[in-house]
Protein backbone atom coordinates (compact mmCIF):
# COMPACT_ATOMS: atom_id res chain seq x y z
CA UNK A 1 0.00 0.00 0.00
CA UNK A 2 1.22 3.42 -1.07
CA UNK A 3 1.73 5.87 2.11
CA UNK A 4 -0.12 9.21 1.64
CA UNK A 5 3.56 10.72 1.04
CA UNK A 6 3.69 8.27 -1.80
CA UNK A 7 0.54 9.38 -2.85
CA UNK A 8 1.73 12.80 -2.87
CA UNK A 9 4.68 12.24 -4.63
CA UNK A 10 2.81 10.43 -7.72
CA UNK A 11 0.87 13.32 -7.53
CA UNK A 12 3.24 15.56 -7.97
CA UNK A 13 4.82 13.75 -10.99
CA UNK A 14 1.48 13.23 -12.33
CA UNK A 15 1.30 17.28 -12.57
CA UNK A 16 4.95 17.47 -13.58
CA UNK A 17 4.04 15.70 -16.98
CA UNK A 18 1.06 17.22 -17.98
CA UNK A 19 2.19 20.56 -17.27
CA UNK A 20 3.82 22.53 -20.47
CA UNK A 21 5.35 25.08 -19.16
CA UNK A 22 7.09 26.68 -15.64
CA UNK A 23 6.65 29.64 -14.56
CA UNK A 24 8.76 29.55 -11.41
CA UNK A 25 8.34 29.51 -7.99
CA UNK A 26 6.18 32.75 -7.74
CA UNK A 27 3.68 30.53 -8.86
CA UNK A 28 4.38 27.52 -6.21
CA UNK A 29 1.68 27.21 -3.38
CA UNK A 30 2.72 24.15 -1.78
CA UNK A 31 6.03 23.56 0.42
CA UNK A 32 9.40 24.58 0.09
CA UNK A 33 10.31 20.34 -0.01
CA UNK A 34 7.24 19.93 -3.07
CA UNK A 35 8.68 22.54 -4.52
CA UNK A 36 12.83 21.21 -4.78
CA UNK A 37 10.77 17.76 -6.34
CA UNK A 38 8.91 19.94 -8.51
CA UNK A 39 11.87 22.16 -9.71
CA UNK A 40 14.18 19.04 -10.68
CA UNK A 41 11.28 16.97 -12.25
CA UNK A 42 10.47 20.31 -14.02
CA UNK A 43 14.17 20.12 -15.61
CA UNK A 44 14.21 16.65 -16.55
CA UNK A 45 11.17 17.00 -18.29
CA UNK A 46 12.87 19.72 -20.18
CA UNK A 47 15.52 17.25 -21.08
CA UNK A 48 13.03 13.95 -21.62
CA UNK A 49 14.72 12.32 -19.19
CA UNK A 50 12.13 10.96 -16.37
CA UNK A 51 12.96 7.71 -14.66
CA UNK A 52 10.72 6.02 -14.92
CA UNK A 53 11.29 4.24 -11.62
CA UNK A 54 10.06 5.69 -8.18
CA UNK A 55 12.00 3.66 -5.21
CA UNK A 56 9.82 2.96 -2.23
CA UNK A 57 12.75 4.88 0.04
CA UNK A 58 13.97 7.27 -2.48
CA UNK A 59 12.18 9.72 -4.29
CA UNK A 60 14.56 9.88 -7.22
CA UNK A 61 16.43 6.99 -9.31
CA UNK A 62 20.39 6.62 -10.09
CA UNK A 63 18.74 7.61 -13.83
CA UNK A 64 17.44 10.91 -12.66
CA UNK A 65 20.66 11.60 -10.88
CA UNK A 66 22.92 11.33 -13.53
CA UNK A 67 20.62 13.38 -15.65
CA UNK A 68 21.70 16.10 -13.36
CA UNK A 69 25.26 14.85 -13.35
CA UNK A 70 25.78 14.91 -16.94
CA UNK A 71 23.75 18.09 -17.96
CA UNK A 72 25.53 20.34 -20.20
CA UNK A 73 26.26 22.98 -18.68
CA UNK A 74 26.24 21.68 -15.44
CA UNK A 75 24.87 23.31 -12.81
CA UNK A 76 25.74 23.04 -9.35
CA UNK A 77 22.52 24.30 -7.54
CA UNK A 78 20.83 21.28 -9.47
CA UNK A 79 22.50 19.10 -7.95
CA UNK A 80 22.05 20.49 -4.48
CA UNK A 81 18.53 20.91 -5.46
CA UNK A 82 18.28 16.89 -5.45
CA UNK A 83 20.36 16.48 -2.16
CA UNK A 84 17.90 18.88 -0.43
CA UNK A 85 14.92 17.27 -1.22
CA UNK A 86 16.75 13.51 0.03
CA UNK A 87 18.02 15.73 3.34
CA UNK A 88 15.59 18.24 3.21
CA UNK A 89 16.98 19.15 6.81
CA UNK A 90 20.58 19.35 6.71
CA UNK A 91 21.42 21.76 3.97
CA UNK A 92 20.00 24.73 5.45
CA UNK A 93 21.57 24.31 8.80
CA UNK A 94 24.80 26.27 9.78
CA UNK A 95 28.24 25.22 9.26
CA UNK A 96 29.41 26.73 12.57
CA UNK A 97 31.92 28.99 11.24
CA UNK A 98 32.68 32.79 11.82
CA UNK A 99 31.28 33.92 8.32
CA UNK A 100 28.09 32.51 9.38
CA UNK A 101 27.72 30.46 6.18
CA UNK A 102 24.52 27.44 5.58
CA UNK A 103 25.83 24.22 4.69
CA UNK A 104 23.98 25.10 1.47
CA UNK A 105 25.81 28.19 0.84
CA UNK A 106 29.41 26.74 1.65
CA UNK A 107 28.68 24.09 -0.61
CA UNK A 108 27.64 26.12 -4.07
CA UNK A 109 30.26 28.26 -3.65
CA UNK A 110 33.02 25.21 -2.79
CA UNK A 111 31.48 23.72 -6.47
CA UNK A 112 31.53 26.80 -8.23
CA UNK A 113 35.46 26.99 -7.71
CA UNK A 114 35.69 23.56 -8.94
CA UNK A 115 33.89 24.55 -11.84
CA UNK A 116 35.41 27.56 -12.59
CA UNK A 117 39.28 26.49 -12.12
CA UNK A 118 39.31 22.82 -12.80
CA UNK A 119 35.96 21.31 -13.92
CA UNK A 120 37.76 21.40 -17.89
CA UNK A 121 40.85 19.25 -17.18
CA UNK A 122 41.12 15.38 -16.88
CA UNK A 123 40.85 14.71 -13.38
CA UNK A 124 44.20 12.46 -12.01
CA UNK A 125 43.49 8.28 -11.46
CA UNK A 126 41.17 8.95 -14.60
CA UNK A 127 38.45 9.81 -11.75
CA UNK A 128 34.92 10.44 -14.16
CA UNK A 129 34.33 14.36 -13.41
CA UNK A 130 30.36 13.48 -12.36
CA UNK A 131 31.32 11.39 -9.29
CA UNK A 132 33.92 14.01 -8.11
CA UNK A 133 31.12 16.88 -8.53
CA UNK A 134 29.31 14.39 -6.04
CA UNK A 135 31.61 14.22 -3.96
CA UNK A 136 31.90 17.91 -3.14
CA UNK A 137 28.35 18.30 -3.17
CA UNK A 138 28.33 16.08 -0.32
CA UNK A 139 31.70 16.31 1.14
CA UNK A 140 30.72 18.74 4.56
CA UNK A 141 26.99 16.51 4.26
CA UNK A 142 27.83 15.26 8.09
CA UNK A 143 29.21 18.71 9.71
CA UNK A 144 25.57 19.29 10.88
CA UNK A 145 25.19 16.68 12.78
CA UNK A 146 28.80 17.21 14.54
CA UNK A 147 27.99 20.41 15.21
CA UNK A 148 24.82 19.14 16.88
CA UNK A 149 26.64 16.42 18.68
CA UNK A 150 29.10 19.31 20.64
CA UNK A 151 31.75 18.03 18.74
CA UNK A 152 33.07 19.29 15.41
CA UNK A 153 35.43 16.81 14.64
CA UNK A 154 33.05 13.94 13.99
CA UNK A 155 32.30 15.74 10.75
CA UNK A 156 34.88 13.38 9.05
CA UNK A 157 33.21 10.41 10.47
CA UNK A 158 29.62 11.84 9.46
CA UNK A 159 30.60 12.71 6.25
CA UNK A 160 32.10 9.37 5.51
CA UNK A 161 29.17 7.26 6.74
CA UNK A 162 26.26 9.47 4.67
CA UNK A 163 28.48 9.49 1.91
CA UNK A 164 29.26 5.63 1.64
CA UNK A 165 25.44 5.03 2.15
CA UNK A 166 24.22 7.75 -0.60
CA UNK A 167 26.87 6.19 -3.33
CA UNK A 168 25.61 2.36 -2.12
CA UNK A 169 22.12 3.59 -2.91
CA UNK A 170 22.62 5.37 -6.31
CA UNK A 171 25.00 2.83 -7.61
CA UNK A 172 28.51 4.57 -7.79
CA UNK A 173 31.12 2.10 -8.20
CA UNK A 174 33.69 1.17 -5.39
CA UNK A 175 36.77 3.00 -7.09
CA UNK A 176 34.44 6.77 -6.76
CA UNK A 177 32.89 5.81 -3.37
CA UNK A 178 36.31 4.98 -2.08
CA UNK A 179 37.82 7.95 -2.64
CA UNK A 180 34.81 9.99 -1.54
CA UNK A 181 35.17 8.53 1.51
CA UNK A 182 38.75 8.38 1.91
CA UNK A 183 38.76 12.43 1.31
CA UNK A 184 35.68 12.99 3.37
CA UNK A 185 36.89 11.66 6.44
CA UNK A 186 39.69 13.66 6.84
CA UNK A 187 41.75 17.07 5.91
CA UNK A 188 46.20 16.34 6.29
CA UNK A 189 46.73 19.50 3.76
CA UNK A 190 44.93 21.81 6.20
CA UNK A 191 46.62 20.58 9.17
CA UNK A 192 49.52 20.43 7.87
CA UNK A 193 49.29 24.19 6.69
CA UNK A 194 47.97 24.53 10.19
CA UNK A 195 51.35 23.34 11.48
CA UNK A 196 49.11 20.64 13.70
CA UNK A 197 51.17 18.16 12.19
CA UNK A 198 54.62 17.53 10.68
CA UNK A 199 55.26 16.57 7.02
CA UNK A 200 56.49 12.77 7.69
CA UNK A 201 52.65 12.80 9.95
CA UNK A 202 50.92 14.42 7.14
CA UNK A 203 52.83 12.07 4.36
CA UNK A 204 51.96 9.07 6.54
CA UNK A 205 48.41 9.79 6.56
CA UNK A 206 48.11 10.58 3.02
CA UNK A 207 49.43 7.38 1.95
CA UNK A 208 47.16 5.70 4.62
CA UNK A 209 43.90 7.46 2.31
CA UNK A 210 45.82 6.12 -0.94
CA UNK A 211 45.45 3.01 0.37
CA UNK A 212 42.24 3.34 1.21
CA UNK A 213 41.10 4.71 -1.97
CA UNK A 214 43.18 2.17 -4.04
CA UNK A 215 45.23 4.53 -5.67
CA UNK A 216 48.64 5.63 -6.24
CA UNK A 217 49.46 8.46 -3.58
CA UNK A 218 50.48 10.81 -6.13
CA UNK A 219 46.89 10.60 -7.62
CA UNK A 220 45.59 10.45 -4.40
CA UNK A 221 47.65 13.80 -3.57
CA UNK A 222 46.72 15.48 -6.65
CA UNK A 223 43.04 15.29 -5.54
CA UNK A 224 43.47 16.06 -2.17
CA UNK A 225 45.40 19.08 -3.11
CA UNK A 226 42.60 19.78 -5.46
CA UNK A 227 39.72 19.17 -3.01
CA UNK A 228 41.62 21.13 -0.25
CA UNK A 229 41.85 24.40 -2.91
CA UNK A 230 38.28 24.34 -3.56
CA UNK A 231 36.80 23.79 -0.26
CA UNK A 232 39.22 26.57 1.98
CA UNK A 233 39.28 28.73 -1.30
CA UNK A 234 35.61 28.99 -1.10
CA UNK A 235 36.50 31.42 2.03
CA UNK A 236 37.29 33.90 -0.12
CA UNK A 237 36.30 37.13 -1.51
CA UNK A 238 36.95 35.58 -5.15
CA UNK A 239 34.62 32.48 -3.90
CA UNK A 240 31.78 35.34 -3.59
CA UNK A 241 32.30 35.04 0.20
CA UNK A 242 33.73 37.11 2.73
CA UNK A 243 37.30 37.90 3.15
CA UNK A 244 39.06 35.27 4.98
CA UNK A 245 41.34 32.52 3.37
CA UNK A 246 42.45 34.50 0.42
CA UNK A 247 45.82 35.24 1.30
CA UNK A 248 46.63 31.38 1.18
CA UNK A 249 45.91 31.52 -3.17
CA UNK A 250 46.28 33.06 -6.02
CA UNK A 251 43.26 33.16 -8.36
CA UNK A 252 44.51 33.54 -12.10
CA UNK A 253 40.66 33.89 -13.43
CA UNK A 254 41.86 34.94 -16.83
CA UNK A 255 43.84 31.20 -17.07
CA UNK A 256 41.72 29.67 -15.36
CA UNK A 257 43.63 28.18 -12.80
CA UNK A 258 43.98 28.50 -8.48
CA UNK A 259 47.04 27.43 -6.62
CA UNK A 260 48.33 27.83 -3.73
CA UNK A 261 49.91 31.29 -2.99
CA UNK A 262 53.69 30.95 -2.67
CA UNK A 263 54.19 31.13 1.13
CA UNK A 264 51.71 27.96 1.32
CA UNK A 265 53.02 26.37 -2.30
CA UNK A 266 57.03 26.42 0.00
CA UNK A 267 55.02 24.19 2.71
CA UNK A 268 53.35 21.91 0.54
CA UNK A 269 56.59 21.49 -1.57
CA UNK A 270 57.94 19.65 1.92
CA UNK A 271 55.63 16.43 1.18
CA UNK A 272 58.08 14.60 -0.59
CA UNK A 273 56.66 10.97 -1.13
CA UNK A 274 59.22 9.41 -2.99
CA UNK A 275 61.55 10.32 0.21
CA UNK A 276 59.33 8.34 2.66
Amino acid sequence: MISCQGRKFLWFLFLINITSSWSGKSDWKGSWHEYQHFRIFTIMRNTGNISPVIREHLPFSSDDLHTILDANPFFPDSLIDFLDGLYPNIYHQSVGVVENYTLRQHTYMVMNQFEKYFSRLPLPGKIEMRYFRLFLAMHDIGKPDAIAQGNKYLQFQYNAAYIKKFFHSFGVDAKHTNLATALASGDPIGEFILKRKTPLQTMKKIRQKAREAIMPVEDFFQLQCIFFQVDAGSYTRNAGGHYALDKHFHFDEKNKKLAFAKHIQKRVDLLDFNVL
